[in-house]
């Protein structure tokens, strides 16, 4: 490993899911004033137990509300920075369905729960939104009204 850059080894730790090893790497490189997006970009994924760029769209949070995201895209150049940039837009799309169908799910709990068949709809819709937002609690509401109406069913 001591032929690697800490750069490289970060990255390497990076692809064997090794988040420890890989966080300890990139802060070597942070430290002070770092010029170099990389480091900031590898040290969010091990934070956050990612192995790629690419899946930085995925976190449930904005990107800009990452500080080490901020930090390594004032830092990147080139197609580097464009590809961040992509990263960004396709996470802000992602969010924007989300929250949409957050807003839906919402709507629907305002509804009348009384079939099965709309609380496993419903519950369909909260395993799509992953944690976000409230949607946890709302689909532990819907199985509680999904488990009543089962009750109901076999009493």
């Amino acid at each position: 490993m001591e032929e690697l850059s800490a750069l490289q080894q970060g990255y390497y730790y990076l692809s064997k899911h090794q988040f420890d090893e890989a966080k300890r790497s990139f802060e070597q490189l942070v430290k002070g004033e770092c010029e170099d997006a990389h480091p900031y970009i590898g040290l969010l994924l091990a934070e956050t137990g990612l192995v790629s760029e690419g899946q930085l769209a995925d976190l449930p949070k904005t990107l800009e509300s990452y500080p080490l995201f901020m930090k390594g895209l004032a830092n990147a150049k080139g197609t580097y920075r464009e590809g961040l940039l992509e990263i960004r837009a396709k996470q802000n799309l992602r969010l924007l369905k989300k929250e949409e169908l957050y807003l839906e799910l919402q709507r629907e709990m305002t509804a009348e729960l009384s079939t099965k068949e709309a609380c496993t709809r419903l519950l369909g819709m909260v395993t799509e939104l992953r944690g976000y937002k409230k949607s946890e609690e709302i689909g532990a509401q819907i199985k509680v009204r999904l488990e009543e109406i089962e009750s109901a069913e076999r009493a």
